[in-house]
């Protein structure tokens, strides 16, 4: 079997109820680094905090270490700072800190994309060990 990583992006932004259990982590992998782009990293966990937990096992499965870390390294900032690890928490707190925040905070996007090419090679291994092919 092989599916296409763009394919299934497309797939799931259309029509996210025919993602099959192969497919879906895989969308939500690649809609997480692509809204990171676009929106921002705070914007899928505000937005989308639901889908964490498949991006994250897929990334546990897949022993992508720096990925997770990255993850960790978010939430203990946030928890640091007294903000729950959930959308409305994270939300809540965006919507109150001044620019200041954002212009000293860590770049989480940066860090996380330093990783894509390891962490899609991790995650293609991953899915050939259970007989699927990734293809970009």
């Amino acid at each position: 079997m092989s599916i296409d990583i763009d394919s299934i992006l497309d797939k799931g932004l259309s029509q996210e109820e025919n993602l099959t259990d192969v497919e879906w982590p895989v969308f939500v992998l690649a809609y997480f680094e692509s809204i990171a782009d676009m929106e921002g990293w705070d914007h899928f966990f505000t937005y989308s905090m639901n889908w964490y937990s498949a991006m994250y096992d897929l990334l546990r499965r897949a022993s992508d270490f720096n990925s997770l870390r990255i993850l960790q390294d978010y939430k203990n900032h946030l928890l640091q700072l007294g903000v729950e690890f959930t959308a409305q928490a994270i939300d809540n707190y965006l919507t109150e800190v001044s620019d200041d925040y954002f212009t000293n905070c860590p770049d989480w996007r940066d860090k996380f994309n330093d990783y894509s090419e390891q962490r899609w090679e991790l995650v293609s291994e991953y899915y050939k060990s259970i007989g699927v092919e990734l293809k970009t």
